[in-house]
């Protein structure tokens, strides 16, 4: 379950203290993340300079952790060892500041959110080195899984179903606010009970199930924006919708869709469940340290359904082959990856009524499930070392 506060895409609100500035905008696939097509590039030349955004007081009280991608030019290190070893601090309110790694690579830091409202994201250099940091997708984050798998997929199918792909349009409606139905002038193709339909006149945007129909004219379900048109329109268009759903089986049915199913995660040996880690360091010295969670394979089960076999479910079976072959979703802000469990299988009908031709793909997508409460540890303020000297050769 996340929240993004704030996708770092654009240089809209952003501040800088004097010898440090906003660069500009980065538009590098690989350095921009949650897909988001740029992010950004700020400068830093001398130590106490500074950039800042400020939010309107953000509540995170429900969330456990943040997340900022972050990537150096010439400060990124792979280890932080001692205090001495950060270059920059980051803060999240007047009172909430922590020491920041940061890294060559672009890649996420985690902080420990022990702390319930955001009110800016502060970047203070500790360093006189000049150097550019470029950043993106700043968000808070609680593990709820198996949720968090199917939103991720959802959210990764979403997106490349509004950016690569066109919804096919069925034809043009007046509507008045309040009306449970819409009516068209002629016969159209596609549209059928249990669709989806998007209606849009450029300014307004609705969608809406269809319960049944009459001739020409379509009645609506409860579903998504309800049983009543919620503005009037004249000579809006109407688009055959391609809703993303998971975990339909107490929902009205729904198709042409893509549904997500699957609860069955399997562990995989990537690193030792005895390793620490500490990622929240407080400029008061006092960090964080948890024991490392456990990597799970989950495999995902995802449902192509569609009455026309071909155009239509073809439409949907290249959505899916698209995120499969990025083979990337994001899943409480972290990058993961998916790939194909087995080779999709298709579902002819058998029967000569209520024909629902259906492919299934399979995915396999792996996260880290975190077992361990981080634990908050003081710095150590003395270093006693006791040594008792013995003659050579005695045991």
């Amino acid at each position: 379950m996340i929240q993004v506060i704030d996708n770092i895409n654009a240089v809209t609100g952003w501040t800088a203290s004097a010898l440090a500035s906003i660069h500009g905008l980065s538009g590098m696939p690989t350095f921009s993340a949650g897909n988001n097509s740029t992010s950004l590039i700020v400068k830093f030349s001398g130590i106490n300079t500074y950039v800042e955004k400020l939010y309107d007081d953000i509540d995170i009280s429900e969330y456990d952790e943040i997340i900022l991608w972050i990537s150096s030019r010439n400060k990124g290190k792979k280890q932080y060892r001692t205090y001495e070893d950060y270059e920059y601090k980051i803060s999240f309110s007047d009172t909430d500041e922590f020491y920041l790694p940061v890294y060559s690579d672009f890649y996420y830091i985690r902080i420990k959110a022990d702390f319930d409202t955001v009110s800016k994201l502060k970047i203070t250099a500790l360093t006189e080195d000049e150097d550019y940091l470029i950043l993106s997708y700043f968000l808070v984050n609680k593990t709820i899984l198996p949720l968090d798998i199917f939103q991720g997929a959802k959210e990764q199918i979403e997106y490349y179903r509004d950016n690569f792909f066109s919804l096919k349009q069925v034809g043009t409606i007046d509507a008045s606010i309040g009306d449970t139905s819409i009516e068209f002038s002629a016969p159209v193709s596609y549209l059928d009970r249990y669709a989806v339909i998007k209606i849009t006149d450029g300014v307004n945007t609705e969608y809406h199930g269809i319960e049944s129909r009459d001739k020409n004219k379509y009645f609506f379900t409860q579903a998504y924006d309800g049983s009543k048109i919620l503005y009037t329109f004249e000579d809006a268009v109407v688009y055959l919708y391609y809703p993303v759903e998971f975990g339909t089986s107490s929902k009205d049915i729904v198709f042409p869709a893509i549904t997500i199913w699957g609860f069955t995660p399997e562990r995989v040996l990537i690193s030792s469940d005895l390793d620490n880690i500490v990622d929240t360091v407080k400029s008061d010295n006092t960090y964080y340290e948890r024991q490392v969670g456990q990597y799970l394979e989950w495999l995902v089960l995802i449902d192509c359904t569609a009455k026309e076999e071909y155009e239509v479910l073809g439409e949907l079976s290249n959505i899916v082959r698209k995120v499969m072959g990025q083979k990337v979703v994001w899943v409480n802000g972290r990058k993961c990856y998916i790939d194909y469990g087995s080779a999709p299988t298709i579902q002819n009908p058998n029967d000569s009524y209520d024909i629902i031709p259906q492919i299934q793909y399979s995915g396999i997508i792996t996260v880290r499930e975190e077992l361990y409460e981080d634990v908050s540890l003081p710095a150590t303020v003395t270093i006693n070392v006791e040594v008792t000297p013995t003659e050579q050769g005695e045991i």
